[in-house]
């Protein structure tokens, strides 16, 4: 589930990148860190998403 996680986070990004680089540009001391933290902080989520549902759907198929 991390490559997963991994390519829907970077597509979430790409596809969120402009409203990202807006906000970094009202803060331009801040615009690597605001980019970093936001793409790692849409991997944990896309991340913890997939694995709850993997989780869910693997432990209904056992049953």
């Amino acid at each position: 589930m991390g490559v997963y996680g991994l390519v829907t986070a970077m597509v979430a990004l790409f596809l969120t990148y402009t409203a990202v680089a807006t906000l970094a540009f009202t803060v331009p001391l801040l615009s690597s860190t605001v980019i970093v933290v936001v793409g790692l902080t849409v991997w944990v989520v896309m991340w913890a998403i997939l694995d709850i549902t993997a989780s869910y759907l693997l432990s209904e198929d056992a049953a």
